[in-house]
């Protein structure tokens, strides 16, 4: 804004303004909410005990799909690990990394934590769709060395977003 404008606004905004004094105690009673608003908030025992089940079956089934989705090859799909040794040894790798980041990721999961884990497992089942199609591709072209970096990349992005989210 201007000068003249913001001079125009006060003169438009004579005597609205508040002069009043607050009340007397006003500056304790601030305070007072002001530190309740510091402590740390309990969790009532009812809460949890109604979340914990959720909570532990949740982790179950990310760590049940997270072992799982990425070590299973469709019949008929071939796989990084199927075109040589050191594929193998590179998947393997990736893997075992990709499922120890989700372990991590599983021990830091509460409330405040719930939204960015569900988005993160979407994006990984994303991440997942997009390998089954380079093992498509991969089957179709021979052991494409383009498509094999592709893969590697896939990997590589999956780890990368988990430890984004930790």
């Amino acid at each position: 804004m201007k000068d003249k404008e913001i001079e125009l606004m006060f003169n438009e905004l004579q005597g609205h303004f508040d002069y009043e004094e607050p009340g007397n105690g006003h500056l304790n009673r601030f305070l007072d909410k002001l530190e309740k608003e510091k402590s740390p908030r309990r969790i009532e025992w009812y809460s949890w005990r109604i979340m914990a089940p959720m909570v532990s079956v949740a982790a179950a089934l990310i760590l049940f799909f997270g072992l799982n989705f990425m070590t299973t090859t469709e019949p008929g799909m071939q796989d990084l690990a199927d075109v040589s040794p050191e594929m193998a040894q590179t998947q393997t790798f990736f893997v075992n990394a990709i499922n120890t980041e989700l372990s991590k990721i599983q021990g830091q999961r509460s409330t405040e934590t719930q939204i960015l884990i569900d988005d993160a497992m979407e994006q990984m089942a994303i991440l997942e769709n997009e390998y089954k199609q380079l093992q498509e591709d991969l089957m179709e072209s021979g052991d494409d060395q383009r498509v094999i970096f592709a893969m590697i990349t896939n990997f590589q992005n999956r780890v990368d977003l988990l430890r984004n989210v930790l």
